[in-house]
Formats: C-alpha cells, sequence, structure tokens
C-alpha cells in the first residue's frame, strides 16, 4: 500500500492542518450519521506523464458501480472529500493525543471505510496496464494483483476482481428446465441454476435439445443479485416433400408444387399429393421436435395420361442425345438411261447411255450433331457398285470398236454438312436433311474390245432424303431412309435409292 498517497487524499479530505493544536480541534458532533460500510478507490499514474489516464480510469470505475448503493464505493479523492469524517478522531491519532494502535486505520474508520483500493494505472506498447493493492483497516488481510489487456475496461476488471469482491449473484430459471448455461462460451451448469457472475458485459447463451437457444448479453452489476427466467421454444420439425408436377398439401393447406419445405409443429401431419390425370397420394406421419422428414414420390398415372406420359419419356430420352452414327445398305438406280462418262486413254470417246433401270448397291456410313429438332450430318461417305452387268452404248465409237458394250461401275461418293429436321414421337423419329454429293466411279468393260481402260464418270449433285427411325433400346435404332439425287454438272442426271440401316444416339 503507498500510504503517503493514502495519508495525502485522507487529510485533504479531512481539511486537518499539517499541525494544530488540540485546543483548535471542533468539538466532536453529537450524533453521527450511520451508513453502510464504503470502499474507497483511489487511483494515481503508473508512468510519468500520464495523468490524463488517472481520469478515465476513475470514469470507468464510476460506471462499473453505477448501480451500487449511494454512498457505498467512493471513487477518488475529489469524491472522499465530499464524505464526512470524524475529524477529532482522525486528529488525536495522528498527532498522539489519544492512544491508537494503527493511525492509518483510525484514519479509514473515520469515513467509515471498510476497505481501501490503491489502482496504479498506465499505458505502453502492449496496452492498459493496472497494478492494485487492497487494504482492509484492523486486519492483515491485504492483497495485491496487476492485470494487462488492450481494452481499458478489461485490463481494470482483470486486477480488481482478484483483490475485491465485485462478483454478482444469479439465479437463472428455465421452462423446461434441465438447459445447459454458458457465460462467455463457457459452460456453467444446468438450470435451475445458482451461480456468480463477474461484473460488466456478459453473454449468456441457453442450450437444450429440440429447442430453439437463448442468447443475450447481460449488464452485470458489482456485488448484484442477478434473477432470471427464460422460457424456450421448441424446434418446428420439418417436411421435405417431393413429386414432380403434383400439388402438395400438409395438413389440408397448399404447400407449394413439384417440391416443397415446410415446417411443422412436432406430432401427426397428413400429406397429400394431387395432379390432374394421376392416383392421388396421401400418408399420416409423425416428426419429433427438430426432426427432418423427407418424401419423394412420383405420382401413378392414368388412361390417357400414361399413354402422352409414356410418349413423352421416350421423345425426351431421344431430345436428349446430341450425336449419332449410321451404317446403312443402300439399293438405287438412275433416274433415267443417260450415263456420260469419259473413256480413260483415247481422246473424247465417251458413253451415251446405259441399259435402262440400271441397278446399284452400296454401302454408307455417316456422323452427325442433333439439337433437339435441328441437326447437322457432318459427314457421310459410300461405296456403290453395280449389281449386274449391263450394257453401255459409246456416242462416238471408234471405227474398229464396237457401238455398245457390257460394263460394270463401282465407285464412291462423299456429303459433308448437310442440314437436318428431325421430331419424335414415342420412339419414332421422322427425319429430312439435303446438301451437296459428289461421285466418282470407274466404268469397266467386261464384253467388247477397244475399251480396255474403261470409263471415268464424275458428277455434282444434291441429295434430298427423307428418313424413319425406330428406337429400339437405348440409343440404338433401325433406320429406313429414301434418297433423291438430282446432278448439277456431270455424267448422270441423278439417282433414286432406298436406305435400311442401323444406327446409334448418344
Amino acid at each position: 500500500m503507498n500510504l503517503p498517497v493514502l495519508l495525502s487524499a485522507l487529510l485533504v479530505a479531512t481539511g486537518a492542518p499539517a499541525a494544530a493544536p488540540p485546543e483548535e480541534a471542533p468539538p466532536v458532533p453529537a450524533a453521527v450519521d450511520v451508513k453502510a460500510p464504503s470502499t474507497l478507490w483511489l487511483v494515481q499514474p503508473l508512468y510519468p506523464g500520464q495523468a490524463a489516464l488517472v481520469t478515465r480510469t476513475e470514469e470507468a470505475l464510476s460506471r462499473l458501480f453505477a448501480e451500487a448503493a449511494a454512498g457505498t464505493e467512493i471513487v477518488g479523492s475529489a469524491q472522499l472529500a465530499k464524505e464526512k469524517a470524524d475529524r477529532r478522531v482522525v486528529i488525536d491519532c495522528l498527532f498522539g493525543d489519544a492512544a491508537c494502535a494503527d493511525p492509518v486505520a483510525s484514519l479509514v474508520r473515520a469515513f467509515g471505510l471498510q476497505r481501501v483500493v490503491l489502482i496504479k494505472a498506465g499505458q505502453d506498447d502492449r496496452g492498459y496496464r493496472f497494478r492494485v493493492a487492497s487494504f482492509t483497516p484492523g486486519s492483515f488481510d491485504n492483497a495485491a494483483a496487476e492485470s494487462a489487456n488492450a481494452a481499458l475496461e478489461k485490463a481494470l476488471l482483470g486486477a480488481l476482481i482478484k483483490v475485491a469482491p465485485l462478483a454478482s449473484s444469479l439465479e437463472l430459471r428455465t421452462d423446461p428446465p434441465g438447459a445447459r448455461v454458458l457465460v462467455d462460451g463457457e459452460p456453467v451448469g444446468v438450470t435451475p441454476l445458482s451461480t456468480q457472475l463477474l461484473p460488466g458485459e456478459r453473454t449468456i447463451r441457453i442450450e437444450l435439445a429440440s429447442h430453439h437457444p437463448v442468447e443475450w448479453v447481460e449488464q452485470v452489476p458489482v456485488r448484484g443479485a442477478l434473477s432470471l427466467e427464460r422460457k424456450l421454444a421448441q424446434l418446428p420439425a420439418k417436411l421435405v416433400v417431393s413429386s414432380a408436377g403434383a400439388t402438395i398439401l400438409v395438413d389440408g393447406r397448399e404447400a407449394g408444387s413439384g417440391q416443397a419445405e415446410v415446417g411443422v409443429a412436432p406430432g401427426q401431419h397428413r400429406v397429400q399429393l394431387v395432379r390432374d390425370g394421376y392416383e392421388p397420394w396421401e400418408t399420416t406421419v409423425t416428426l419429433e421436435a427438430g426432426e427432418e422428414l423427407r418424401i419423394d414420390r412420383d405420382l401413378q398415372a392414368t388412361g390417357w395420361t400414361s399413354f402422352t406420359d409414356a410418349l413423352s419419356r421416350e421423345q425426351e430420352a431421344i431430345y436428349g442425345r446430341g450425336s449419332y452414327y449410321t451404317v446403312s445398305y443402300d439399293r438405287f438406280t438412275l433416274t433415267d438411261d443417260r450415263l456420260a462418262a469419259k473413256h480413260i486413254g483415247i481422246g473424247d470417246t465417251e458413253t451415251d447411255a446405259a441399259s435402262g433401270r440400271t441397278g446399284l448397291w452400296g454401302i454408307s456410313a455417316e456422323y452427325g450433331s442433333l439439337g433437339r429438332h435441328f441437326g447437322l450430318m457432318v459427314a457421310g461417305a459410300s461405296y456403290f457398285a453395280s449389281a449386274d452387268a449391263f450394257t453401255l452404248g459409246i456416242a462416238n465409237p471408234d471405227a474398229l470398236a464396237p457401238a455398245t458394250v457390257r460394263s460394270q461401275i463401282q465407285g464412291g461418293a462423299l456429303r459433308l454438312l448437310h442440314p437436318q429436321l428431325r421430331v419424335a414421337l414415342w420412339r419414332f423419329v421422322l427425319g429430312a436433311q439435303g446438301g451437296f454429293v459428289g461421285r466418282l466411279a470407274h466404268v469397266e468393260t467386261v464384253e467388247g474390245a477397244g475399251y480396255k481402260k474403261g470409263f471415268l464418270l464424275a458428277d455434282l449433285g444434291l441429295d434430298l432424303q427423307g428418313a424413319l427411325q425406330f428406337y429400339l433400346v437405348d440409343g440404338l435404332y433401325l433406320q429406313g431412309a429414301y434418297r433423291h439425287s438430282f446432278t448439277l454438272a456431270g455424267s448422270t442426271d441423278g439417282t433414286q435409292e432406298f436406305r435400311g440401316g442401323l444406327g446409334y444416339a448418344f
């Protein structure tokens, strides 16, 4: 205890002179006010030049004791000077005119003080620092402590609680009881609870299974008594219901369409699913507090709705595939008998006509990319050949060569970037496509002298195709198609063909 500071403050408060004769002391009052024992809080700077911190500390103490009974907490020498003291007892003891065992204790008792707390306040690079000493007159109950914190109030309170009884009592009850209580994040017990809290702002949280937690900030006074009661609300249960296209009703009230999340009270609840063209469905469920129950159910279609749903599912599965490969077998004929092929190696000799309805066969493969209704055949290639030998007329035969020969033909065709259109109906798909085609073929002489090297056929045409596909399983389908080719420039007037094949869409 810093005795000079304490004596100076008390002497100033009493108004006693440095040396006063006994006879000049005022008479002892006939009656002295009786009041509750007080605690004196005196502050001085810890470091030189920090006198302003004394005022801030005294203000923090005044806020801390704002709810204390009047006169029980005396903060600073200015407030002490306003207190009434028994000056005769003080002066007689200090100057030896009356016997006393402890001059300081006599001085303190003159003010009715139960305890004196001396605080040294300072601030350094780590924040605020407080050193505190507590003195109880007439006993050896002395204590000292120190605390530091970045916040002034926390640093001050951290030191004070170590030397002075400041805690408040707390009585906490909940409805229902048995709730877990946390103060500033630390568990302190279960309700009903009797405990102590340090003064200042305290965050109190109450937790109970199947109930909403409750949390609030309580301003705890110095040496106060708090009696609190809280009612805890039960957590609602939750229903999560899903049913494509259905109207969802919970306890007769519409909750949503297709999917709904509904908070309900614990207990029994009726869930109904309703949709035009479908069998209605309902069930009764029982939920506990805080429970989440999920219901996921598809309704069964009836009559025409069942049929249309089946169509829709198949169609959507087809439309969901974006690419395809197709391999087909082709049978086709020339649209007329013109077949103008150039002879290989002899001037300008060429053929002019083939025997009527010359038949050909071929194999085709193609790859394409599809949208929902529109797509693109990216690339297609074909190999073709004559089914049998056919008669081929020579337009300007050599004098020694025949005017007709028996021939066979084989060649290939290439198609690129044909736009497509398709419409699905259940597992059937109607499609159309068109674009340019190029052909190159060799016409071989099998009977007839003079044309051993054969003839070369080349043309550029426009293809138009209509097709019907039937999906067997997954993306596998059968395809039948009719294709007509119009020659734009070249050796023939076009072809017409029928195709049948197998494809896979993915």
